[in-house]
């Protein structure tokens, strides 16, 4: 089995764990992973880990993401979408751009969100969403993420009740909690209405594949290498008889004068063999992949 990441643009009304399910049939594999649900109304970016890549997605989920989300003030959800119980707030709402831009600004930066209550989030070892369709209330802990870039799309006119943004941020952020708390704000309530995945770290749209185009027969053009979601590690080149001890599984001394916590390690050949520890003055085996 080769190994790598696909990266799938997901479509609407399917979850993350429906296009793994499609893959692994399509393509006769049994090790096929997610890194990271995306809503099953939301479309975009997916990163879908085949084989011994399946063990870096941990690292793929802490990626940066992008989004481009619509937001429909004047009305509010039990979920921040669609999807939920709908209110109206506001009847016909008046959005100033001056003022939705100034407060896209309150909202840039390091901020604490409540995650939805239909979300995947476990309390007490149960999902929020299962409280959530059982009518149970559950007091949700707030999170801090961080939103590194906010701004309005202005190549879609705002009118007197619809909006786009552009949102950059760290993992673990809601955008429809993003988009109730702007419209909660400006004082007409809001909802996410549609939303779009733009990127994951390394992928986007532009080297996205949608699902029927993906076969058995092509997909290893397709795949990204593994190691290609860890530039953020430092890079360690071992002659070989260091790279044999690592694949089997022992620690080398630490020559490489590098001291960050994580280390991605390569053979001689620049084959990318592991990710190590770095830990007084070793290196230590954490996830071997040859």
């Amino acid at each position: 089995m080769a190994n790598g990441i696909l990266n799938i643009l997901k479509p609407a009304n399917m979850t993350s764990h429906q296009v793994v399910a499609y893959i692994r049939k399509k393509l006769k594999l049994n090790k096929v992973g997610h890194t990271g649900t995306l809503d099953p109304m939301a479309t975009g970016i997916l990163p879908i880990c085949i084989g011994k890549a399946t063990r870096v997605s941990e690292y793929v989920t802490d990626l940066t993401k992008s989004y481009r989300a619509e937001i429909t003030f004047g009305l509010v959800s039990d979920t921040g979408d669609l999807d939920g119980n709908i209110k109206v707030l506001v009847q016909n709402p008046e959005i100033a751009e001056e003022d939705l831009k100034q407060v896209l600004k309150e909202f840039t930066g390091t901020i604490t969100q409540i995650p939805p209550k239909a979300s995947a989030i476990k309390v007490n070892g149960k999902k929020l969403y299962e409280y959530h369709r059982e009518g149970l209330e559950v007091e949700i802990p707030s999170r801090e993420v961080t939103i590194y870039s906010l701004k309005l799309v202005e190549d879609f006119p705002l009118t007197s009740n619809k909006g786009y943004i552009d949102i950059h941020c760290s993992k673990g952020t809601y955008i429809r909690t993003l988009c109730q708390d702007i419209g909660e704000k400006l004082g007409t309530g809001a909802l996410m209405s549609y939303l779009i995945r733009t990127s994951v770290g390394p992928f986007n749209l532009k080297n996205a594949l949608f699902l029927h185009q993906i076969t058995e027969e092509n997909y290893l053009k397709y795949l990204h290498p593994m190691d290609s979601v860890l530039t953020h590690l430092d890079k360690v080149i071992l002659p070989k008889y260091m790279a044999k001890k690592i694949v089997n599984g022992l620690s080398v001394n630490n020559t490489s004068n590098l001291y960050s916590s994580e280390v991605r390690v390569y053979d001689e050949d620049n084959n990318f063999i592991a990710i190590c520890k770095n830990l007084d003055g070793m290196l230590k085996p954490h996830k071997v992949f040859n």
